[in-house]
Order: structure tokens, then C-alpha cells, then sequence
């Protein structure tokens, strides 16, 4: 019994720090068009991300919308600094382009190759609130 008191007693205790909130990136449609978004960590390339890493962070938000992307590991700044050179790129994508092209891989690479994007934004750690925490983003 001591043994299984000792082990939950150890078990309890950890280094990380509990996750109980997350931080925010909205991202508002201000169009009346239905827009599909994708984050890159390529700043200072303009480059989309590759179809890998985009499907991963592909969003549709519909006209005068708002989506959201959250992180649960540390801040936004943190997520900025450990993945870029201090700018995290959003992209615009009509969702129509991407219907027209289709949405999968081959249609998406075609997009990308082709730079037919309606446009992006960049979020810096100045975009951040006053904690470093939370950001949003507007298109237009």
C-alpha cells in the first residue's frame, strides 16, 4: 500500500505546466466571399506552404466571419519565435479557387504553383496582445 501511495504521490507531480487555456488567432472575413485560410512559417518567402504542412491549418471562414486557430503550448509569441523569424504568414484563398482547382493535394499545389491567392497578412509579435497571447487578423 505504501508503494502505490509513494508511486501516485510521484506520478502527481510533473515539469510541464498545465494546459488549462489556450491562446488565439482570429481570423475575420470581412468579404462576402467564402475564403479558406492557411498559416506558413516560411517569412520572409511568400511561398504557401507545401500541402503537407497546409492541410494541416486549412480553415474555410464564410463571408463577414470569424475562424480561429489556438495553441495550448505556450503563447502565440512562443509559437511565433519557436517556428519563424518572428512572422507567421496567413493566406487568403478563395474558397471558389480552390473548389475550381479542387480540394486535395493536386488541386492545391496547383493553386500554390500558380500564386492564385486573394492575399495574406502577416502576424508579428507586435500584432500580439499586451501578454503576448492572443492575435486577429482581417481580410480585408
Amino acid at each position: 500500500m505504501l508503494l502505490v501511495s509513494v508511486s501516485v504521490l510521484l506520478l502527481s507531480f510533473s515539469c510541464d505546466k498545465a494546459t488549462d487555456h489556450s491562446y488565439s488567432l482570429g481570423i475575420s472575413n470581412k468579404t462576402t466571399q467564402t475564403l479558406v485560410t492557411t498559416l506558413s512559417y516560411s517569412y520572409p518567402s511568400l511561398t504557401m506552404p507545401d500541402w503537407a504542412t497546409a492541410y494541416t491549418f486549412l480553415r474555410n471562414v464564410g463571408p463577414q466571419a470569424t475562424t480561429g486557430y489556438s495553441v495550448t503550448h505556450g503563447s502565440w509569441a512562443d509559437e511565433i519565435n519557436r517556428n519563424s523569424k518572428d512572422t507567421l504568414i496567413v493566406f487568403f484563398i478563395k474558397k471558389d479557387t480552390l473548389d475550381k482547382y479542387g480540394y486535395n493535394q493536386a488541386g492545391y499545389e496547383a493553386i500554390r504553383a500558380s500564386g492564385n491567392i486573394a492575399g495574406y497578412r502577416f502576424v508579428t509579435k507586435d500584432n500580439l496582445d499586451s501578454k503576448g497571447q492572443n492575435a486577429s487578423v482581417n481580410y480585408p
